[in-house]
């Protein structure tokens, strides 16, 4: 009794917390009303409020709250974080190497760094923390073991002034990005939940699909889609979503382990969907160099082959099943789902003001506006002072692993500019892959995952990879925009796979299913994530980049791929396929990987013969079932 005592006085109060991370997001909201402050004093204020709040929310380990050394490490943060903005004219003066560091700059700067790797480890996980104080260290390394590929390396005094004095490290561009692009869509995806699109959303799947064969699956395909690309996080949208759609899936007949990996697969498909995109596609454009625009017209039709593939899966296991849809007479109307139409007005909103040329931060801000009427004047959906609250304090926690991965990742940009390490590792990419494009796209399709599983942010693993595999692909002659979507879709689909699938992981908590059969279904149903990313480099004609004729081309070699896999991997056609027929669509699928007029003629021909084989086994069985039959149809 005294120990539990003694744990409850040392944990920090649960205010603290809420304060700041409230105070984190008004700082957001007055930033975008008032207007864009100097870069280095906005992103010192964003990642002194996130950093601190970070040591407030996660303790040093999972089974413990923050105690009084979490609250030290959050008001020491807070103090170093600022200290650019403190110190505003010394920082834009200083040129680093030229003008020596102070002792207190010194202490600052190490604490700085100290303290990041340490929130990185409580938010991130320890690979990605390793790997950034990997990249730390690594400047320093060839004073210890001699030049490395003949660099000769850099004092710690010197890597200090680079990462923190400079806009090249903590304080560059993907802290840049975390503030005035990422955190007011995770904001407003928050503002949105909190008035109840979620359930909108799901409505609308309802009175869509509902009464479809194997209807509650593509309800959850349709809906996780839908509340993707507010939420921005696969784990976020299988805990608000899959609540319902499992347990209804379960119902209509579907295995608990695959109503957990159609949630999981749907979920994880928001941060490929525009227009949010997890706010990706603004750090995306960033980067590259081109507008949002051009990032979200590029995500439009892989994105859309993806959720179809998933949509024909789930309609072709209900068939295998002989399963029904959910009666008409316990679906809502769709009439009265588009009642409340009025749920869209501030994602139009969103979408009108970027088209014209708003700022990200202005949009998102009137669109959270928007939000305000719907929740303070409907009665049904009618907010309090507590929930505007909550929902401020949701928006910022929901940021704090981006902000601190962003933080961190200046650690791996800074550490690669510094040292040339990006153009050593391009160069050894290559080599490695020995100059084959599909060797290197492979290569690098692991790496992605990988990083992807450790990191548990696509933007992080995004930014991790953006100076090693990217330029290997890119110096091989990949388009640029097609090099860094097949980063970002990697780094993306390791949330449904195996052995580290957190979206997995959360869908089969809800369904109370195996994991390991979870994840290995989830890894079938998103397929055509693995498929369609070689699919737009080999042909950027995919990603809508080129002439019409050649933009149509690849959209129906697209849908044939992805139609013939989900056919090769279900197992369903007219009637149930045997393993023949079934190898003969993936591999025909496989051929309309590579562009050209031969691999898509053998495609072709391989995917048509074994659908009239199909066919006809179909017929001389009398069972031949329509793709697109209603409940109670055969």
């Amino acid at each position: 009794m005294k120990e539990r005592r003694r744990r409850a006085s040392t944990s920090i109060p649960p205010w603290a917390g809420k304060g700041v991370l409230i105070a984190l997001s008004l700082f957001q909201i007055y930033v975008a009303i008032v207007g864009v402050m100097t870069p280095l004093v906005q992103r010192s204020i964003h990642l002194s409020l996130g950093l601190s709040a970070a040591f407030l929310v996660y303790s040093t380990t999972k089974n413990r709250k923050p105690g009084t050394f979490s609250l030290l490490l959050a008001i020491l943060s807070a103090l170093v974080a600022l200290y650019p903005t403190l110190n505003f004219e010394f920082m834009t003066k200083h040129v680093w190497l030229v003008e020596p560091l102070g002792e207190m700059d010194l202490t600052v700067g190490a604490l700085s760094i100290l303290l990041i790797l340490e929130a990185c480890r409580r938010c991130a996980g320890v690979p990605f923390m390793l790997l950034c104080s990997a990249l730390v260290a690594y400047p320093c390394l060839p004073l210890l073991i001699g030049p490395i590929f003949g660099f000769p390396g850099f004092s710690p005094v010197a890597v200090i002034d680079w990462m923190y004095f400079t806009l090249e490290g903590i304080f560059g561009v993907s802290l840049g990005v975390s503030t005035t692009a990422i955190f007011p869509f995770i904001l407003l995806g928050a503002f949105l939940e909190r008035v109840g699109i979620t359930d909108f959303f799901v409505d609308l799947a309802k009175a869509a699909v509902g009464s479809f064969r194997g209807g509650p699956a593509k309800i959850s395909v349709i809906s996780s889609a839908l509340f993707g690309t507010v939420s921005g996080s696969a784990v976020a949208n299988v805990m608000v979503d899959g609540q319902f759609t499992i347990p209804t899936m379960v119902k209509a007949g579907y295995s608990s382990e695959t109503a957990a990996a159609v949630e999981a697969v749907a979920s994880t498909g928001g941060y490929i969907t525009p227009p949010v995109m997890g706010a990706v596609a603004f750090l995306m454009a960033e980067i590259i160099g081109v507008s949002y625009w051009t990032i979200a017209f590029c995500a439009v039709f892989p994105a859309l082959l993806y959720y179809l593939a998933l949509f024909l899966q789930v309609h072709m296991r209900a068939c295998t099943l002989n399963l029904a849809g959910i009666p008409k007479d316990q679906l809502p109307s769709l009439k009265m789902v588009l009642k409340k139409i009025y749920y869209l007005f501030p994602l139009g909103l969103l979408v009108y003001l970027l088209s014209v040329g708003y700022s990200i931060y202005t949009s998102c801000v009137a669109a959270i506006a928007a939000t305000l009427p719907i929740g303070f004047i409907l009665k049904t959906e009618r907010m309090t002072l507590g929930d505007v609250l909550s929902a401020l304090e949701s928006g910022a926690k929901n940021s704090l692993l981006i902000i601190v991965t962003c933080a961190a990742a200046g650690f791996i940009l800074g550490s690669m500019s510094l040292t040339g390490l990006a153009v050593l590792l391009c160069s050894l990419i290559i080599k490695f892959s020995m100059g084959s494009l599909l060797g290197i796209l492979v290569l690098s399709m692991f790496v992605n995952i990988l990083m992807g599983m450790g990191v548990g942010s696509p933007i992080a693993s995004y930014l991790a990879l953006a100076g090693t595999t990217l330029p290997a692909a890119i110096q091989l002659g990949v388009n640029k925009i097609a090099a860094h979507m097949f980063t970002i879709y990697f780094a993306n689909i390791s949330f449904i796979t195996p052995p580290v699938a957190m979206a997995v992981f959360a869908a089969a908590a809800l369904a109370k299913s195996n994991i390991w059969r979870t994840g290995w279904i989830a890894v079938r149903l998103g397929i055509a994530g693995f498929v369609v990313p070689y699919m737009f480099v080999f042909d950027p004609a995919l990603l809508l980049i080129g002439s019409t004729t050649a933009i149509l081309k690849a959209v129906a070699i697209g849908v044939l791929a992805v139609t013939s896999l989900s056919m090769g991997f279900e197992g369903w056609v007219f009637t149930k396929a045997n393993k023949v027929q079934r190898a003969l669509m993936v591999v025909g699928a496989l051929f309309f990987i590579i562009p050209g007029i031969v691999s898509e003629v053998i495609g072709g021909m391989l995917v048509t013969f074994a659908v009239l084989l199909n066919l006809h086994a179909a017929r001389r069985t009398a069972v031949l079932a329509p793709l697109t039959g209603r409940s109670g149809r055969t």
